[in-house]
């Protein structure tokens, strides 16, 4: 049975060579960015709808199918210099969420590694942050 959608609100970062997070907002720089979101929208992981859109400096993500539920920790960290974080349940309802949205960030930073636009940005925008998962 599908449940309701998981919104999530997230951001798009920079990160090193080593793997380590450089910015946080990968610049501020927004350009090329909306039309990625509109190529990413609509993936399917393990029978998991993505649909993304830009808003302002965000990445709104929503999430459709089933055993889906909004109990997991977002990944966005206090201060750059780390490594990326993999997304974690809650509790045990939360662990499904977890594991399809850590599919989706590594398809999408590997995704992120060939696209043109980067190449002209300061901050390459190589991966997505998860800051906020909304309530409905």
């Amino acid at each position: 049975m599908e449940t309701k959608p998981v919104k999530i609100i997230g951001t798009f970062a920079t990160l090193d060579h080593d793997g380590n997070i450089k910015d946080l907002y990968a610049g501020k720089d927004m350009k090329g960015l909306d039309m990625f979101c509109e190529n990413i929208s609509g993936t399917e992981i393990d029978g998991v709808r993505f649909d993304v859109s830009l808003d302002d400096s965000d990445a709104l993500i929503t999430m459709t199918g089933e055993d889906l539920s909004d109990q997991i920790y977002p990944n966005f960290p206090k201060k750059s210099g780390g490594p990326l974080m993999q997304i974690k349940p809650k509790d045990p309802d939360g662990k499904r969420t977890a594991l399809v949205l850590n599919k989706f960030i590594m398809r999408i930073t590997k995704m992120l590694e060939k696209e043109p636009f980067n190449k002209k940005r300061r901050f390459k925008a190589s991966t997505i942050l998860l800051r906020e998962v909304l309530e409905e």
